[in-house]
């Protein structure tokens, strides 16, 4: 290798260095401040906060599935009137669609909450099955036909 052909080779590599050199320089001096909404700049100027909840505020608790209804009360009799069963039997609770409380979507593992139970595609709640999972609502499909639940 010859002298000339040693400098080129110095120079090629110094110039590379200033090419790479320069750019960086001036981004560190410049700031990009893209404009934002007010919404979007809460989200970004979010700072979590530690939640110190002191241990003698923790109750124990214990759920047990399903939530049975409460036992018939008494019910007292009137005077005058004719003999009553002791015991009122309520009344069954008008049957109401499912709600949607949650959807967690999270590529191929989504989940839903629906009147308590966690659901997955596939399973099944009451007469109902979940077939379709997405960000905002749930389809269910039973022997009544499909049924779209959005998220309340």
């Amino acid at each position: 290798m010859t002298l000339q052909q040693h400098q080129i080779t110095i120079l090629a590599v110094i110039a590379c260095l200033v090419a790479l050199l320069i750019p960086a320089l001036v981004y560190q001096q410049l700031q990009f401040a893209p404009k934002l909404k007010a919404t979007e700049r809460a989200v970004a100027e979010f700072k979590p906060t530690a939640l110190q909840v002191p241990s003698s505020a923790w109750q124990p608790v214990s759920l047990r599935l399903p939530v049975t209804p409460q036992q018939p009360q008494a019910v007292p009799a009137m005077a005058g009137a004719a003999a009553t069963p002791a015991l009122a039997i309520p009344s069954a609770p008008p049957l109401q669609a499912p709600t949607v409380s949650f959807i967690l979507s999270d590529g191929g593992k989504d989940m839903a909450i629906i009147n308590g139970a966690v659901l997955k595609v596939g399973d099944r709640y009451q007469d109902w099955q979940v077939t379709r999972i997405e960000r905002t609502r749930v389809l269910l499909t039973g022997r009544k036909g499909p049924l779209w639940l959005t998220l309340q």
